[in-house]
């Protein structure tokens, strides 16, 4: 199914979490396709003005791209996150 970027600058791993090899950046807004994967486990991770317990979530770019992006980045509603500083 599709979702969207909604913070700018998400970015794309190989593997789940901050560590893993970063493949690219996607802009708010861009259309992505859940891939049917989430980690077990959730992270929190500051997002500016608020914090986010989320899971990761793999997807597929419209380049073809397959990684992992912090669940908080995206959503079914194509719309900007609130708490997220630029």
């Amino acid at each position: 199914s599709k979702l969207y970027v909604t913070i700018d600058k998400l970015k794309v791993r190989k593997t789940p979490g901050l560590k893993g090899q970063l493949l690219g950046e996607l802009k708010l807004f861009d259309e992505v396709y859940y891939m049917d994967e989430v980690t077990d486990s959730t992270f929190v991770v500051n997002l500016g003005t608020e914090k986010a317990d989320e899971p990761y979530v793999k997807i597929k770019t419209k380049r073809g791209t397959v990684g992992w992006v912090y669940g908080a980045g995206v959503h079914y509603a194509n719309k900007k996150r609130s708490g997220v500083l630029q």
